[in-house]
Formats: C-alpha cells, structure tokens, sequence
C-alpha cells in the first residue's frame, strides 16, 4: 500500500500547489486529491506550446505505483476528461499522455495535444518542437485555461473516488451553432493581422487578401476583412471608413435556418439590410442592422454544397471533355492565372491519365485538376530547392461559374490527397498568386499550409503544402 506522503518543502510541484508559484491561467481543475495546470513558459522562451497540460496528485507522491486507489482511479477519470477538454476546445486530432518523472520526484502526467497538419516526425514526445504549432504568451495560455476550465465545469467535477459529478449543460438554441464567426472591419488589413497575432499569441489560421481568420478557444473565429470588402457587399451601409459611430463589427453566426432567424430579428426591432441569398463563399446568407447599430448576419452552408457526396474526381476523357476545358481555359481569370488557353490546353491533354482529373459537381463536370512532380532545377528556379524531389504539385480550375463558392475545389483537392496518400505520396504542393484570394482560401480550407512567398515574372505567389503522412 502506498504510504502517505506529506507536502515537501522544496518540492517545485509541491510549492505550486500551495501558490507560492505562479501558474499561468492559475488551476484549470484542482479538488482535495488532484491539480491540473497549464505549463509554464520558460525563461528562456516567450512562448510555450498551447494545451500542454499537467496533472498532478495534490499529496507528494514520486510515481504511478505511489497513488493510492482513490488517487489512481481519481487520475486516470481526469486524464481522459481533461483529453475530451482539448479535443473539443483547441480541435487536437490526438492527445498524448506521458509520465517521465526523470527530473521533478513528483508525479505529473503529461497530456499534450497534437494538431492537426503536425509532421509525423514530431508525433509523440517531439510533439511541441514542432515550428508550426500554436504557441503563446501568458495571455494566450491564460485564455486556454479559461475555456478549459468551462468545459471541465460542463462535463462535471471528479471528486474522492472517481465518480462524476454531472453538472447541467447551458442551454444553446437548437437553431443556433456553438461557433459563431465574429469578423471586425479594418482599416490596414496586414497591420491588424499583426496586431492579433502579437495580441493572441496565435498565427492566423487563414490570411488571404480580403480576410484573415483566428481559431478561438470554444471553436469559435474572429475574421479581420478590409473595409473595402463590407463596402463592395454592402454599398448601402454607411462607410465605416468615414464616419464615427458607423458600424464597425460583424457578428456572424452560423444557425439551421438563417430565414426565419432573420425575420425574427427583424419583427424584434432590427433593420433588413440585405435578405439570405447564396453568396461566393458557399453560405447562404442575410444581413440586418440591430437597435445599436451593428452589423448582425444569420447563415448557413448553402444546401447544394451540404449535400454528400457533392464532389467527385472522374477520368480526363479527350473526345469527351476537350470542348469544355476550351470554354474554361478562356474565361478571363484562367487566362491571367493559367496563362495562354491553347498552351495551358495541350498540356493537358499530352499528360498522362493517371495525371490529371475532371471534377465534377452534382454529377456534373465543372473543373479539372492536374498533377505533378517538378523537377529539381523547377523546384530551385522558384526558390523551392529544399522541398523533397518527390514532392506532387497539383494545379486545380473550377471551369463553371455557378459551381464557384461552394467549396467544390476544397472538396476535389481533399480527394486527390486521399488517392495520392494512397499511392504513397507525402507531400504535396500548390502554387497561387497572392492576388488569387478565391484560391488562398480554397487551398487552406483543404488542409495546405503556407509554406514560403516567391516571386516570379514579378508578380508574388505563395506556396502551400500537405503532410499526407498519418492523416494529414
């Protein structure tokens, strides 16, 4: 039987516990036999990787086989509660648990998120070392801790022997989500960019031109978009660029039926501003002014573009496809970002067929894509030379017009990347213009992450790519 241990002096966990040291985000969860705490930033860093979590056994005990059975049964209730916390609260595509104990004699249970787009060489105990994980200062943690605190409150407390305490869930509408978009209108897009990102301790999520967006804790995002941007979508709002008290926010928010809630809005006193329609991002939404003034918009995924499975990859058939690849390689955009249509169209079809793809939309062909593996002095001449050489670059044309905003080119690049996972391949890149803002937010929304900015031909292109190793 373990035997009882008393607080220890010297004890760094010890001393925690008693608040002689200062935890940021202070306990997420502490009760009469166990703590859960944030770790902290160390001294020789600014930041500290977000959700690395540690939960410890308020009495000293130096390892597992110390815990009484209370404690054990009590530790292990927590671990996979606190699992659950950050699997729902920061999106953690797997939690880790370890105890190493080789430094500090006080068992603390490391659990630790891994990301979603984390390389497969920092899975596991590497996890954090990850350049791209989210990291943040004590304000960043603070707001963590926060929001896990509320879901452990919602779930229930642990108390003396294991048994849950189930505390009522708040009531939530059941038109409405739990991750609402809140979007401010900037005046410098690039400098508020900065300001969030210093002020979050996060990198945005998605920065395109027009809108850059943060991932919250609960799920939720707060969007910055250029005024510009609510003028063209809006013109008859006053300028929130000229004058004082105009609106200056948007309270996005996503519910089953945006109808009937902005018709209920409005018979409440709002003022219509624009009814639900489709718009070019694949919702369905309206826009009303509430009795103060601000900006208030229902949505909800346009329904055409909910229905699954929506989007699916066909063969390239020459005989077949060649009169609609000409009328999508002359449309005006594709011009300027495939270049010369009869070019652009022989290469095309000189590919091989396991190459390139029809994508089509409801059973429909509405776009094609294309892939390859550059070459080394390709990859060098675009500033790429460090990227693997069996790297697959992949081009994508949403060729139809009414199938464009409806995440069709999201979806495509999703299952190319399922097919070229399966065929071993792992990693692949895409090219866009950095004034190509359609195609920035359709090669995040697939899971590519910016990779490096280059220049060619003197215009700026950003390069994206996607781990496919273990899922990503």
């Amino acid at each position: 039987m373990p035997t009882p241990a008393s607080p220890k002096p010297t004890c760094f966990v010890c001393r925690k516990h008693r608040g002689e040291i200062a935890v940021p985000g202070g306990a997420i969860y502490e009760d009469d036999l166990l703590y859960v705490g944030h770790v902290q930033v160390r001294d020789d860093q600014a930041t500290a990787y977000l959700g690395h979590l540690l939960v410890e056994p308020k009495r000293h005990a130096s390892g597992l086989a110390d815990l009484t059975d209370d404690e054990a049964a009590a530790l292990g209730l927590l671990v996979a509660r606190v699992s659950r916390a950050l699997e729902e609260r920061v999106g953690a595509e797997h939690v880790y648990g370890f105890v190493l104990g080789d430094a500090v004699p006080h068992l603390h249970v490391h659990v630790v998120p891994r990301y979603p787009g984390a390389p497969r060489e920092f899975w596991g105990v590497r996890v954090d070392d990850w350049p791209e994980a989210p990291r943040g200062g004590p304000e960043a943690i603070s707001a963590l801790c926060a929001d896990l605190r509320a879901a452990l409150e919602v779930e229930g407390a642990v108390p003396r022997g294991g048994q849950a305490r189930m505390l009522p869930e708040p009531a939530v509408p059941a038109t409405m989500s739990t991750a609402p978009h809140f979007i401010l209108y900037v005046r410098d897009q690039e400098r508020a960019r900065a300001f969030y990102e210093a002020a979050l301790g996060v990198a945005p999520r998605l920065h395109a031109p027009g809108m850059t967006e943060f991932a919250l804790p609960g799920g939720a995002v707060l969007g910055l978009m250029p005024e510009a941007g609510i003028r063209r979508l809006l013109p008859s709002l006053p300028d929130p660029a000229q004058a004082r008290g105009a609106p200056r926010a948007e309270t996005y928010l996503t519910v089953a039926e945006p109808s009937e809630c902005l018709a209920r809005a409005v018979s409440a006193g709002a003022t219509e501003l624009a009814p639900v329609l489709t718009r070019d991002w694949g919702d369905d939404a309206g826009y009303c002014l509430d009795p103060d003034g601000h900006v208030l918009a229902f949505a909800a995924p346009t329904r055409d573009a909910a229905q699954k499975p929506a989007v699916e990859l066909r063969p390239l058939d020459p005989e077949r496809h060649v009169p609609l690849l000409v009328a999508w390689l002359e449309e005006p955009d594709a011009r300027r970002w495939w270049g010369d249509p009869r070019a652009a169209l022989e290469d095309l079809l000189e590919r091989d067929p396991g190459t390139a793809a029809i994508v089509a939309w409801d059973g429909r062909p509405v776009g094609v894509l294309c892939w390859q593996t550059p070459t080394r002095a390709e990859l060098e001449d675009a500033g790429l030379g460090d990227l693997p050489g069996d790297l697959v670059d992949v081009d994508v044309l949403v060729g139809e017009r009414d199938a464009r905003g409806h995440g069709v080119a999201p979806a495509a690049l999703r299952l190319l990347c399922e097919r070229l996972r399966e065929r071993g391949v792992r990693l692949v890149g895409m090219g866009a213009a950095e004034a190509n803002a359609p195609a920035l937010v359709a090669y995040a929304r697939a899971g590519f992450v910016p990779y490096r900015d280059f220049a060619e031909d003197g215009e700026g292109f950003r390069y994206f790519t996607r781990d496919l190793r273990g899922g990503g």
